[in-house]
């Protein structure tokens, strides 16, 4: 029999046939085959976001992603099977079958939300297990928190290129006064700070079912190396300030270098692997484009690939 730990820690996957399911209010509605859907995306979502946290190397943002991931997958209330965690327990204890019948009144609707049916948008309400209704309403208000937070970045971010590209016209960088530059570094601060909001929920990558091209563990280490070139720039930039510039402007040339360069990069990764969620995918493209006329101008390649 296969143990709750085995689903619960990301090493299996469950996946229900429509015959495993032993629930009368949940197999017995006319929705069924949209509600069967909409379970096992929940349980994808859940294995495949454990995979890709597995794959981090960064042991503080993997812990981070780990404990976020594992509050929602714990989110419930009330007696009986409430939470994913628990949801496990029960499919483990009837060997594959499901068979709780507790299910909200109405039950989740699942138009235009992260695992629902949302290419079906006449299905609407679907009579799923209120565990399930749990964990996906905390999916999708966590993911409205990381849009939240993507917006700041994409304003931050945008803001510190356009001022680059605007304040340095045709003149080299590192001849910039030094109100610019405290003006750039102030930036690239704030683009980090952004960051700092957003790396424990980067697991919601998992949401992308149609290719893993953009949710490898792979490229999500690139991006948390993009992440640290800002943190970088912003050390490298304090170091140069304190030190009055002068004969350090190039080192901190190249602090602004490494966090403009690391910005669209992440714009460009957010911008694909969040791109089910409604909502995120606005304006990202902007910031590349900036990024991309600004290097044109100043002869330099700003660009951090990430090799799909």
């Amino acid at each position: 029999m296969v143990s709750a730990v085995h689903y619960w820690s990301g090493a299996g996957k469950v996946k229900l046939a429509a015959g495993d399911v032993e629930a009368p209010k949940i197999k017995d509605d006319k929705k069924f085959t949209y509600a069967l859907g909409v379970m096992n995306n929940a349980f994808r979502i859940f294995h495949d976001a454990r995979q890709l946290i597995s794959g981090v190397s960064d042991a503080a943002v993997k812990r981070a992603m780990t404990a976020d991931l594992v509050d929602v997958g714990r989110t419930g209330w009330g007696w009986g099977v409430n939470d994913l965690e628990e949801a496990f327990a029960h499919i483990a204890a009837n060997n594959g079958k499901w068979k709780d019948n507790n299910t909200s009144t109405m039950g989740w609707f699942s138009s235009d939300k992260i695992g629902g049916v949302s290419r079906h948008a006449e299905v609407g309400y679907v009579r799923i297990p209120i565990s399930l209704e749990n964990f996906l309403d905390a999916l999708n208000a966590k993911a409205s928190t990381l849009n939240t937070n993507l917006t700041a970045l994409r304003q931050h971010g945008a803001a510190v290129v356009t001022k680059v590209a605007t304040s340095v016209g045709d003149q080299v960088l590192p001849t910039v006064g030094t109100t610019e530059w405290t003006t750039f570094g102030n930036g690239i601060k704030q683009v980090n700070r952004a960051h700092d909001g957003i790396k424990s929920m980067l697991w919601l990558a998992a949401v992308h079912e149609e290719s893993t091209m953009h949710t490898s563990s792979e490229n999500l280490g690139k991006v948390l190396g993009a992440i640290g070139k800002v943190r970088g720039a912003v050390e490298n930039f304090d170091k140069a300030s304190k030190a009055g510039f002068g004969t350090v402007e190039g080192v901190a040339f190249s602090a602004i270098a490494e966090g403009l360069g690391a910005i669209p990069v992440l714009g460009a990764y957010y911008q694909e692997a969040f791109q089910l969620i409604p909502g995120i995918t606005a304006g990202m493209t902007n910031i590349v484009q900036r990024r991309d006329a600004l290097a044109a101008k100043l002869g330099v390649d700003l660009r951090i690939r990430l090799e799909y």
